[in-house]
């Protein structure tokens, strides 16, 4: 069976059957074991976003700045 073979029975299918399908394609091509790292590369996933971020070490770069130049914006807009 070709791919768009097999799109094209898929749309025949209910949504939550569509749903299910695509959840067994995907647990099919995903890995089941994690690869094994050495102790050296080994870190604990951060749980969260706030996590995350706190690894993070702040950038040093100096940014250009865009609104060089500029004239500042009026505020006498009426709403």
């Amino acid at each position: 069976m070709t791919l768009t073979e097999l799109l094209t029975e898929a749309q025949k299918l209910s949504p939550l059957d569509r749903i299910h399908l695509a959840t067994q394609l995907l647990q099919s091509i995903t890995p089941s074991e994690n690869p094994p790292s050495s102790p050296q590369t080994a870190r604990s996933q951060p749980s969260s976003l706030l996590a995350l971020l706190a690894t993070l070490s702040p950038l040093d770069e100096d940014w250009p700045d865009f609104d060089e130049g500029l004239l500042p914006l009026e505020d006498d807009i009426d709403l």
